[in-house]
């Protein structure tokens, strides 16, 4: 378990900060923690910051990782994604995004800019915990293109598919 500890800015990726090209196969990310006091935390697990590539990630397992801010907002207890992501075969389960007295945006995965592309991927059993709080599963901003091959939230593999563009999903959460 790694963590990302700030006490007057923000923390970022708790197990991996992306700013480039990240590919990983049949990782683990499992107890992770991105923890800021004064500032935002965001990426439990990863943090995928948009740079050239974004994050591509294959049979993945993102476990018991959370975000935690005391006084600013926290943002993806499994992955926090400002750039292109690719999640095929894999399981984020079991995340939290928990803020003091600010805002909690997905438990599971948070997406706040570039392409989110999920396929045969698990998000179950997250929550978020903040005055205010949304998405316990999956958190989808303004501006942010995704599609969502399920299997349904509670763990039960079903056929089908969620295309979120920018004009339907604006600020939509699941």
């Amino acid at each position: 378990a790694n963590a990302a500890v700030a006490e007057a800015s923000d923390a970022r990726g708790g197990g991996v900060h992306n700013s480039g090209t990240l590919r990983a196969h049949g990782s683990r990310l499992v107890g992770n923690a991105a923890r800021s006091i004064m500032g935002a935390a965001a990426g439990g697990a990863l943090y995928n910051a948009g740079g050239d590539g974004g994050a591509t990630l294959i049979e993945a397992v993102i476990e018991a990782n959370e975000a935690v801010s005391d006084y600013g907002d926290a943002r993806g207890g499994g992955v926090s994604s400002r750039g292109n992501l690719t999640v095929h075969g894999s399981r984020l389960v079991g995340n939290a995004a928990r803020s003091s007295s600010a805002s909690a945006q997905g438990g599971a995965l948070d997406v706040r800019s570039g392409s989110a592309h999920l396929h045969g991927t698990l998000l179950a059993n997250s929550s978020v915990d903040a005055p205010t709080g949304a998405g316990a599963l999956l958190y989808i901003t303004n501006g942010t293109s995704a599609v969502y091959v399920l299997p349904a939230p509670l763990g039960r593999w079903l056929s089908g598919a969620l295309e979120c563009t920018e004009a339907d999903c604006a600020g939509a959460w699941i």
